[in-house]
């Protein structure tokens, strides 16, 4: 949280955000902090998100679903619990 309200401080974008912060947090923290990481994507830019499968992947992949032009959920491994939600050019950007 301290390091993305300085990000969003500095006013600038980023071509690429990987975020594994919240891996384990409850739903609410979790949406929040990837949703403030969202004015933080360049227009080209990628962020990608790192979910537990049966937790809130699927609930975080809907709610950033309309905030990219493009998102992909990827399992890590077959076996494993890890969802990466790889979200491609934010669908607004800031001037």
């Amino acid at each position: 949280e301290v390091v993305v309200a300085w990000l969003t401080a500095t006013g600038r974008r980023f071509d690429y955000i990987m975020e594994d912060a919240a891996y384990a947090a409850e739903r609410a923290p979790s949406q929040a902090l990837a949703q403030a990481l969202v004015p933080l994507v360049a227009p080209g830019g990628v962020l990608v998100v790192n979910r537990h499968r049966r937790s809130d992947a699927g609930h975080l992949a809907a709610l950033l679903r309309g905030s990219f032009r493009r998102l992909r959920l990827r399992r890590v491994r077959r076996e494993g619990e890890n969802m990466l939600l790889c979200c491609a050019g934010p669908a607004q950007t800031r001037p």
